[in-house]
């Protein structure tokens, strides 16, 4: 047993050493932790079956159209636009560009001196340089999670009412 786990822990190392070892990250759905290779840049969360980026999101040209989602960063460039209907990144969103969008983080949001932003943010925290451009939007900064677990109980009192009105009588 013991040769087992030497011979276990010089391939996990070995795997490290390659960039393949398993890194956790969270669900931007559910919060559900997910272990992917540190090389990984898409996943298939295990509870709620959604597909997302685990990578980092460097945005330096134009990015129209379709939701951004990420359970890392999202980093618009100086010369970076980003027009979606909705972001959504699991650690931060930093904005040195241009951001026309409805944005949600579990993590910070900064607001460099060179951007322009159009549109709502929640986040944790909320950074806004001199010289940055608001040009509308609702913000609401929760420092603590307090939403977030209002919203899960929601969600769990939701999931009882359907386990109710579905238990036959």
């Amino acid at each position: 047993m013991r040769e087992v786990s030497l011979r276990m822990a010089g391939y996990l190392s070995d795997q490290a050493a390659k960039g393949h070892a398993p890194r956790a990250v969270r669900c931007i759905h559910c919060a559900e932790t997910m272990h992917v290779s540190t090389k990984a840049e898409t996943s298939t969360c295990p509870r709620c079956y959604k597909r997302q980026t685990v990578q980092d999101v460097i945005v330096d040209t134009e990015k129209m159209g379709a939701r951004v989602e990420t359970t890392g960063i999202l980093f618009i460039k100086k010369k970076g636009r980003v027009w979606a209907p909705g972001v959504k990144a699991g650690e931060a969103v930093e904005v040195l560009g241009e951001l026309k969008a409805n944005v949600e983080t579990k993590g910070h949001v900064v607001i460099g001196e060179t951007a322009r932003w159009r549109g709502d943010c929640k986040a944790r925290l909320l950074v806004v340089e001199e010289g940055a451009r608001i040009e509308g939007g609702f913000f609401c900064i929760d420092p603590h999670g307090h939403f977030e677990a209002e919203r899960a109980a929601e969600k769990a009192a939701e999931s009882a009412a359907q386990a109710i009105e579905a238990k036959p009588t």
